[in-house]
Order: C-alpha cells, then sequence, then structure tokens
C-alpha cells in the first residue's frame, strides 16, 4: 500500500467488513486494520462507533471498533468542517433524523483532511451507495465535495487484508 494513501471509513463500510472474508480470517483483517490506525492511514469520526453499536453491539466488529477508536491520530472534528459539506451538498444531511449524521461527519473529517493535506491520496470508504427519499447517499456526495469514494471490497484489496477477501 501506498504511504501516501489515507482512508476515511463510514459505518455502513466498517459493518460489511466480516461479510467480505472467512470468519476464521477476521481477527487477521483487523489486525492488519488495526495497525493502518496506529499508522494514521485509517480513520474515523467517533459517530461511526456509535452506529456500529446500534447495529452490531457485542459482535466482533463492534467490539473492534471501540477498541482501535483510541489509537486514531484524528479524533477531533470542528464543527466548521460540517458546514462546509453542508454549504457545498446540503442534501447529504438528513435534517429529520438527528442519528443520520455520520455521512455528513465522514464527509467532512475527508474534506478536512485532503484540504490540510493536499500532498496524500484520500479514499472515502463507504457502502452509502444508495440515496434515500430523506437524503443524498454519501458516494454520490463525494464527488461533488471533491473526494474519491470507494467500496470496503476495494479498500481491503489496497491492504495487506487483501490475502483474506472471499
Amino acid at each position: 500500500m501506498d504511504g501516501e494513501t489515507l482512508y476515511v471509513i463510514d459505518d455502513h463500510a466498517v459493518l460489511k467488513i466480516p461479510m467480505l472474508c472467512e470468519l476464521d480470517s477476521l481477527p487477521h483483517v483487523l489486525d492488519e486494520l488495526t495497525d493502518m490506525v496506529r499508522l494514521g492511514k485509517l480513520c474515523f469520526p467517533d459517530q461511526i462507533m456509535h452506529d456500529c453499536a446500534k447495529w452490531a453491539t457485542g459482535e466482533t466488529i463492534h467490539t473492534w471498533i471501540k477498541a482501535v477508536s483510541g489509537h486514531r491520530h484524528l479524533r477531533k472534528l470542528p464543527s466548521e468542517w460540517q458546514e462546509e459539506v453542508l454549504g457545498l451538498c446540503e442534501d447529504l444531511c438528513d435534517y429529520d433524523d438527528e442519528n443520520e449524521q455520520s455521512p455528513v461527519l465522514v464527509a467532512a473529517m475527508a474534506l478536512m483532511i485532503a484540504r490540510e493535506q493536499p500532498s496524500l491520496t484520500l479514499n472515502v470508504v463507504t457502502e452509502d451507495r444508495s440515496s434515500l427519499p430523506t437524503r443524498m447517499c454519501l458516494n454520490d456526495a463525494c464527488p461533488a465535495l471533491g473526494l474519491t469514494a470507494i467500496t470496503v471490497r476495494d479498500f481491503l484489496s489496497a491492504t495487506k487484508a487483501s490475502r483474506y477477501l472471499v
């Protein structure tokens, strides 16, 4: 993997990781991803942990994301980046759902990194690929924000974890 690439991952992608590898290889995949978090090559906003708790409490992937969250190099996300995202792509937010803000936060984190470190190759890892009646999906919002969105399979294929994919 290129040393100049950074990934920002969303909850949809995190929750799909176990589906893409054999069950007995999941710990190896998560070890590889833990190393990426420690090296500052993989990050996510706090909301991703909370969203994973809603859908996967007690599952290995939820335990992993909670454990690895303390190793993130980037933890704080100033609110002006959320405002920037919403100014450029208002339809990404579902204003009727106070819990549906992770796409905005992931986009804001990615946009902040892209603007502050333009020499990096930055990819948003998302499985949020179908727009809803109430909001645009993150995959469609990324090009409008000047960001690149990739699937979790493409992400894992670009890492050492690729040897564990089914």
